[in-house]
């Protein structure tokens, strides 16, 4: 079985034409879009030690 990798990218909406172009160049076999909307949840890399995001709800 041929390894699989899969990368995601968040870009603004008109941007993900250049991703599309800039992947296949690079070798992706395929390509996917899908266009979505924000939901209000603020997301925020965490500092020091160790990688991830953390997730803060708004005050509504």
């Amino acid at each position: 079985m041929d390894e699989l990798v899969l990368i995601t990218c968040i870009v603004q909406r008109g941007k993900a034409d250049r991703v599309v172009k800039e992947s296949l160049t690079a070798g992706a076999e395929g390509v996917s879009v899908f266009y979505g909307r924000g939901t209000g949840l603020y997301i925020y890399p965490k500092s020091g030690k160790g990688s991830g995001l953390s997730w803060l709800k708004p005050n509504v």
